[in-house]
């Protein structure tokens, strides 16, 4: 698949991820879908966005005009694997949703009419019942990652154990392969917070707040925060999308804000539109470049 995710809509309001399986952003690639019968409901205009992605990032060479070659490539890539398929939302969720982040504004004003608010809020949520699984395992890892060091032999022993539990079907070696990116990318970007901390004069690093969402206390650990001042940042390094991870820190980030909390997103590049729309529909500001 072309680098970076995309976002598509059916006619029917369901809203799906389209993300290359070798991403480091998959939290959890077995829960991608595997009824791929969604793809002959997609809009008309996300079949062009299909289209008009893959021909941006794909090697191929498809000739502008040609949407229909181009989506039958896209297509061809989830059906052989090499495109994972995660659902988003559906349009049931739409006014559960609306009730939670309709009072948030926007910190920029933007020009959508009411077919794109409801794109927006499927872009911006989870399906409930795939946000409460996600949820139980964000906190899961946050409330064991300060047991050991992330680089250890125990750590990587225990994630490993974790994959398996929840039906991971790769074996150790591939398994391991992407255990190794990910782990460099953290170590990279634990340093660039840790100067980008060194800049501000303020805060401490790896601070835990407790915040609630639907009427459970979630931990939040923010990159950068002044508790008594209520003063939190979350930085990001690479090319960062409206993902699982992502969205579930913004819902508790969004509480944090309602509740008095200055919070800033600082991204080191530029990060996709859903995301930044996500971030704006919550409330929370956010900054590109540092």
């Amino acid at each position: 698949m072309p680098r970076g995710n995309i976002t598509v809509s059916t006619i029917s309001g369901e809203a799906y991820e389209l993300t290359d399986r070798n991403s480091p952003d998959i939290l959890d690639p077995i829960n991608s879908v595997k009824d791929h019968s969604f793809l002959n409901k997609v809009t008309p205009q996300d079949k062009g966005r299909m289209a008009e992605h893959w021909r941006q990032y794909s090697s191929g060479n498809i000739t502008p005009g040609n949407d229909d070659q181009a989506f039958e490539q896209f297509r061809d890539s989830i059906h052989n694997g090499d495109t994972l398929v995660f659902l988003q939302s559906s349009e049931l969720d739409a006014a559960a949703v609306n009730s939670q982040v309709g009072s948030s504004q926007s910190n920029s004003s933007i020009d959508s009419s009411p077919i794109d608010s409801q794109d927006q809020v499927r872009k911006n949520q989870q399906k409930e019942s795939k946000q409460s699984s996600f949820s139980s395992y964000s906190i899961k890892q946050s409330d064991s990652e300060d047991s050991m060091s992330p680089d250890s032999d125990k750590h990587k022993a225990e994630r490993w154990q974790q994959y398996q539990e929840r039906g991971g079907e790769w074996n150790y070696e591939r398994w391991s392969n992407v255990y190794e990116r990910n782990m460099l990318k953290a170590r990279e970007a634990h340093k660039a917070v840790d100067d980008y901390h060194k800049t501000l004069g303020w805060g401490k690093r790896e601070q835990t707040v407790d915040t609630v969402v639907d009427g459970e206390v979630h931990a939040r650990r923010l990159d950068i925060a002044d508790i008594g001042d209520l003063r939190g940042i979350e930085f990001k390094t690479g090319y960062q999308t409206a993902n699982q991870a992502n969205l579930w820190e913004i819902r508790r980030d969004a509480s944090l804000v309602d509740s008095g909390w200055d919070i800033e997103w600082v991204f080191a590049e530029q990060p996709s539109k859903p995301l930044i729309e996500s971030l704006e529909s919550a409330g929370i500001n956010y900054r590109i470049g540092v």
